[in-house]
């Protein structure tokens, strides 16, 4: 399944470079380990592909209701 995302620009650059592989969302969605994530920024033409690795939701002091998606480029 693929899950479309609207990110703010800091977020995009930041998964762009190499330094977010992470991010922390509501859990509406049925995220599964393998699906693609595609980060979108508002008015942007630019768009990146990833894989979820993982989908967390029980971490300690996660708020209830939200997840984790670890992700990396999707080849």
């Amino acid at each position: 399944m693929t899950h479309l995302m609207e990110v703010s620009s800091e977020l995009f650059t930041e998964a762009l470079n190499g330094n977010k592989r992470f991010i922390i969302v509501k859990n509406e969605r049925p995220y599964i380990n393998g699906d693609t994530l595609v980060l979108q920024v508002s008015g942007w033409s630019d768009e990146l592909l990833y894989k979820i690795n993982s989908v967390d939701s029980s971490s300690n002091g996660l708020k209830s209701g939200y997840c984790i998606l670890s992700f990396e480029p999707k080849n």
